[in-house]
């Protein structure tokens, strides 16, 4: 099955159990109007919900993660396709969706990177928070730069290289 299939079994599996669901106006018109859908920008969608639900696979996951973290807000993932290793949930397995509603449920706590590339006059030049990891590399020519790695502030290592990747232990199984 692909992800806007399973999406419509959730949206069915939700209306069941009473449950209002807040989507971004981009999904509209795959999935229609119903009573307990209500339409609104991704912001709003996440301020007004209480779980943010994702359908797909761990790319789905590792991109909303960042978002649901920023509000506070648990997730949970429904596999859409063959492997994910990160959903808590197969597309079998819908009717656990009424263990959520009532609050019976634990939430499984990550380690986030928070990865700030930062100049060397001290101007931020990006800043993301992440669930896997990070990569800083040279896009084009590849040369070696020279890095400054810091953690929690404090000064962890000078080098020379081509890039770096580091990696939250959510992240780690894909270099091991």
């Amino acid at each position: 099955q692909n992800a806007p299939d399973v999406t419509k079994e959730v949206l069915k599996e939700l209306e069941k159990l009473g449950v209002n669901v807040f989507l971004a106006t981009e999904f509209k018109s795959f999935f229609g109007s119903a009573d307990h859908i209500e339409y609104c920008d991704i912001e709003n969608s996440l301020e007004n919900s209480d779980i943010v639900i994702t359908v797909g696979g761990d790319g789905t996951f590792i991109k909303s993660a960042k978002e649901s973290a920023e509000k506070n807000k648990p997730l949970l993932c429904i596999n859409a396709g063959k492997l994910a290793y990160l959903a808590g949930l197969e597309n079998s397995e819908l009717s656990f969706l009424g263990d959520i509603v009532i609050g019976n449920y634990k939430t499984e706590k990550r380690m986030m990177l928070s990865a700030t590339i930062i100049d060397k006059n001290g101007k931020i030049l990006y800043h993301s928070n992440c669930l896997n990891d990070a990569v800083v590399s040279r896009s084009g020519n590849i040369r070696i730069m020279n890095l400054s790695i810091s953690c929690n502030n404090a000064p962890l290592m000078d080098y020379s290289a081509d890039g770096v990747i580091v990696s939250t232990p959510t992240g780690s199984t894909a270099y091991s």
